[in-house]
């Protein structure tokens, strides 16, 4: 079994960060429990009504499991505070109203965020999606991959966890299916999954993230001005992969889960055009830190945007803020191999990942809405 999470701090006001990782059943049989999930949408016309905006915030610590289970490390103290950065950022930049943001927490006082409530909650969020709405749906707890690696799964806080592995999960196609599948051209929708193993939490067609560091391009982090991004020297670094089990992608490709796309490949995968991307906080074979001022992810996602104003483009952003991640976990793990006490853990990388349905060549220009 797994060892406990690692502690990590990666700033002088934040000594208790942890890896946002799941720790029973990575790779055992998973049980495959699942409800039915209804993706449809109502295709008799409705009245007119004015653009509006929705929200639904998920935030898991688990206290259930670490009662449980103490030795495990499953508890998550910077979730809740994942809520706030996310209202902060709704409210503050892009108009939303208290009342426009449903909130599952595992704290006794809200809905609590069990599997069937966080299935109907989403379903409730796009059931009467219509032109201009826009559209936030944001996890932040555990999360883990199937034995197969076939899907990423999120935990609910009703997880089991058993002596043969977990069941109970969210898969990535349940998520799909709900809030994605049939999701029209014409709306907006945003993904935000801060938690481990998330980079295709939602099965959207495209991967996208900075390659700077892995290309070789950099000798080392302190290269690049922290916060400074030029336009010239972005979309270069962009690393792009396209599912190729989705609708009519081209045959013969070597590998049947995934293929590379060139920068200057013309994407082969046509579909109709979905404004649905998502953010995840790491890759899928990757895990995040969590903090008691909340996730890495949803601090430094603040901060790019509310730095730029709250209007930035995507590509822009994508750079951003994997940039200011390298430097704060280059930070942190400087500060530990100095330290005399010996009690801190290194942060291994974690690289945000941008999802999207249409090509990542249109995506990228666009500003990011929420």
């Amino acid at each position: 079994m797994p060892t406990a999470a690692p502690l990590i701090a990666l700033d002088e006001s934040d000594n208790s960060l942890q890896t946002r990782e799941s720790h029973h059943g990575l790779y055992y049989t998973l049980s495959d429990i699942s409800e039915s999930s209804d993706s449809s949408r109502a295709s008799s016309p409705r009245p007119p009504r004015s653009a509006r905006r929705k929200a639904l915030s998920v935030a898991i610590r688990y206290d259930r499991l670490h009662k449980a289970a103490p030795q495990e490390g499953l508890l998550l103290d910077g979730t809740y505070a994942d809520v706030d950065i996310l209202k902060r950022l709704l409210q503050k930049g892009f108009h939303y109203k208290e009342s426009d943001i449903t909130v599952l927490k595992d704290d006794g006082i809200h809905m609590p965020p069990t599997r069937k409530n966080i299935l109907a909650e989403m379903r409730r969020l796009v059931e009467d999606v219509q032109p201009d709405d826009h559209y936030v749906f944001h996890f932040s707890g555990h999360g883990s991959q199937l034995s197969d690696k076939s899907h990423d799964v999120i935990w609910p806080s009703d997880i089991f966890l058993g002596s043969e592995g977990i069941s109970n999960y969210i898969r990535a196609n349940e998520i799909h299916d709900i809030l994605v599948e049939g999701f029209p051209s014409n709306a907006h929708l945003l993904l935000l999954f801060d938690c481990c193993h998330s980079g295709t939490a939602a099965e959207l067609r495209y991967d996208v993230e900075d390659d700077a560091y892995e290309l070789g391009e950099l000798e080392n982090v302190d290269q690049i001005p922290e916060g400074e991004v030029k336009s010239t020297q972005i979309q270069k670094h962009l690393h792009f992969k396209a599912l190729s089990f989705k609708p009519n992608a081209d045959e013969g490709e070597s590998s049947p889960q995934e293929r590379e796309i060139r920068r200057d490949h013309k994407f082969p995968i046509h579909h109709e055009h979905h404004d649905v991307i998502s953010f995840a906080a790491c890759a899928d074979e990757q895990t995040t830190p969590d903090g008691k001022r909340g996730g890495i992810f949803m601090q430094t996602f603040e901060e790019v945007l509310s730095t730029h104003d709250y209007n930035i483009p995507i590509e822009e952003f994508l750079v951003a803020i994997t940039d200011k991640i390298e430097h704060k976990i280059k930070k942190h793990n400087d500060h530990v191999a100095r330290s005399e006490k010996h009690d801190g853990y290194k942060c291994s990388r974690c690289t945000p990942q941008l999802g999207c349905e249409e090509s990542p060549d249109e995506v990228i220009h666009k500003t990011l809405e929420m």
